[in-house]
């Protein structure tokens, strides 16, 4: 699951800026009901959601006393 989020964002990073004449595998990718980011706002939600998430997450292993 991880290498697909990772390989979703280098697409987004790396092939959704270029327009279909000039790669015909954006529109093949599209169509893709189990590709997991479609456009930019799902990329960027999923983003923040992953970036907080990892705050918090390091915030309790770090600073939380569980004792």
């Amino acid at each position: 699951m991880l290498f697909r989020i990772f390989l979703s964002f280098i697409v987004i990073i790396l092939l959704e800026p270029q327009t279909p004449e000039w790669n015909p595998l954006i529109p093949k990718l599209r169509e893709n009901k189990f590709f997991l980011i479609l456009n930019y706002e799902n990329a960027k939600k999923i983003l923040r959601q992953t970036t907080w998430g990892i705050i918090v997450i390091f915030y309790f292993l770090k600073y939380a006393n569980f004792y």
